[in-house]
């Protein structure tokens, strides 16, 4: 069996390799940087960046009488921060916005880094700017890697710092999926004896044969003449929906932010391939109808034109893309 301490020097040989093929769009990009540099690192050490119960992420807070938003808060029994820059970003450039989240929020174990700079602070203040430990990875030969890796588990392992939360938090979704499986039941039973006339109520479908009144985005259904009312995210996450673009971008939106690999994939072409492209950095021509949102530091922009059914295919194609299941992805019309 592969020790923790083997495993993490994997990754981190894997950070070495990713900036050094990426760097140009890292250096570019923050949030590149965290999906491709940082995120590998702190699932490694047992942090699930996706889970807001372990990492809140973008976490929004008011510090010096300024809001901003803390990059990574690990909710360990002392919180740790995380303050991420785009690589190559001079780190000791942003020493007073983490004195600023350490006097205001009470936090002492703070780290900032480009993912391959580390910078760690336990005793901050604003007369000494000297962290308890620098760690740069790029200087680092693999031989060395080890020492770095130790460093990582003895301060950031989430086995040591937050040993509850994932217990917690795999006994709250049993007992979700548990009481998910007792509605669904619930449901055909009482549909069974009121002959079919029972509308369901709208919880999310553990079962990929159950579909009413989800309709799910495989594109195996007619949307024309139809309008959608609510989207429900592969996360569970419900939103109003008006309309089919807006699906599609929703849809987009979602699948970048979840998996931010895809950024290194821009432009992505839609599923039938076309010039015209799904998602780009660069607005469609003017002839073509358009959303756009903000990512990072850069405005991305979908391509929207296309028919309901269109919108619907394509709202699945960046799903499955993005590794999702289209059954955790689905539509409820409106009446």
């Amino acid at each position: 069996m592969q020790s923790p301490l083997t495993s993490l020097c994997e990754v981190l040989k894997l950070v070495k390799s990713s900036a050094a093929s990426y760097r140009e769009q890292l250096q570019r990009n923050e949030a590149v940087t965290r999906a491709v540099l940082i995120d590998p690192v702190l699932r490694a050490l047992g942090w699930e960046v996706a889970n807001p119960a372990m990492v809140e992420v973008e976490k929004p807070i008011t510090a010096n009488g300024k809001s901003g938003v803390l990059d990574y808060h690990l909710n360990a029994e002392k919180p740790i921060i995380i303050e991420a820059k785009k690589l190559g970003e001079p780190l000791e450039n942003h020493f007073i916005q983490l004195v600023g989240y350490a006097f205001t929020l009470g936090v002492e174990n703070l780290y900032i880094t480009d993912g391959l700079k580390w910078s760690h602070y336990t005793s901050i203040s604003a007369s000494s700017q000297e962290p308890a430990k620098r760690i740069d990875l790029g200087q680092l030969e693999e031989s060395e890697l080890s020492k770095a890796a130790a460093y990582f588990v003895e301060t950031l392992d989430a086995a040591l710092f937050a040993p509850e939360i994932q217990k917690v938090e795999d006994v709250f979704m049993q007992k979700h999926n548990d009481l998910e499986r007792k509605l669904l039941e619930m449901e055909r039973v009482i549909s069974n004896l009121s002959g079919g006339r029972f509308t369901p109520v709208a919880v999310e479908p553990a079962l990929e044969n159950i579909q009413a009144p989800w309709l799910l985005l495989d594109g195996s259904w007619d949307a024309k003449r139809k309008k959608p009312a609510k989207l429900r995210m592969p996360n569970g996450h419900l939103m109003d929906v008006r309309s089919w673009t807006q699906v599609l971008t929703e849809a987009c939106k979602y699948c970048l932010a979840e998996n931010q690999e895809l950024l290194l994939q821009l432009p992505i072409a839609d599923r039938t391939g076309r010039a015209t492209k799904l998602i780009s950095t660069t607005r469609p021509p003017s002839n073509l109808n358009s959303d756009s949102f903000v990512m990072g530091e850069n405005t991305l922009y979908v391509c929207t034109n296309y028919s309901a059914n269109d919108c619907v295919a394509n709202a699945g194609f960046i799903f499955r893309k993005t590794g999702e299941t289209s059954v955790k992805a689905a539509l409820l019309l409106a009446e």
